[in-house]
């Protein structure tokens, strides 16, 4: 029986899409971290086909330099799927005690949308089986809170933005370099949890 909430386990997310509506649209890229008690315990990129081909949005493919022949030679959902439910499950089993995680990222009501929709789509899971449901831990917010951009310190919550002003290595648009960064920032920011 899953333990419903442990604060110490947070699954860092973040999601590489082929445009901005998690019902229209699809995943392609997924990154998924696991740390506990502040340790980084482990760490997946999966990159994979569209269900939809005919809804990508090239706009969002160029923010990210992704292309349709690109997307081609990545992995059918058919094998992708259970490596990422295999996964999340490995993240929820990690430890004593089968502990769900806290869903974490940047603006994480994106990410939390298209993997709901990813699981809901492709799957029996849902996001109950993974996550704690009650709260996010979302950078974005947090920099919201901390007023950094009305004390004049940056001028806007884009990861990009707060990578700069924390000095944090990024190469943007990519899911791994994204969410690496922004479990960074989280800690630089004092780990402050994220109770909205």
């Amino acid at each position: 029986r899953k333990v419903k909430m442990h604060i110490d386990k947070k699954i860092w997310i973040d999601v590489e899409t082929t445009g901005f509506s998690a019902t229209k649209n699809d995943i392609w890229q997924i990154a998924i971290l696991l740390d506990v008690n502040r340790e980084l315990v482990s760490k997946e990129v999966f990159n994979f086909q569209p269900a939809d081909w005919d809804s990508i949005s090239d706009k969002a493919l160029e923010v990210t330099g992704m292309d349709r022949e690109k997307l081609k030679t990545f992995s059918p959902l058919s094998i992708a799927v259970p490596l990422v439910i295999k996964y999340l499950q490995e993240c929820v089993d990690h430890g004593p005690d089968s502990v769900l995680g806290v869903f974490s990222g940047h603006n994480t009501e994106f990410d939390w949308k298209f993997v709901r929709a990813f699981l809901e789509k492709h799957t029996r899971e849902r996001m109950e089986d993974f996550f704690v449901i009650d709260f996010p831990i979302d950078t974005k917010k947090i920099a919201k809170d901390l007023e950094l951009v009305k004390k004049k310190l940056i001028s806007d919550h884009k990861l990009q933005t707060l990578t700069e002003y924390y000095k944090v290595e990024h190469k943007a648009h990519d899911a791994l370099s994204d969410i690496l960064a922004t479990r960074e920032i989280y800690y630089l920011m004092g780990g402050h949890i994220d109770k909205s």
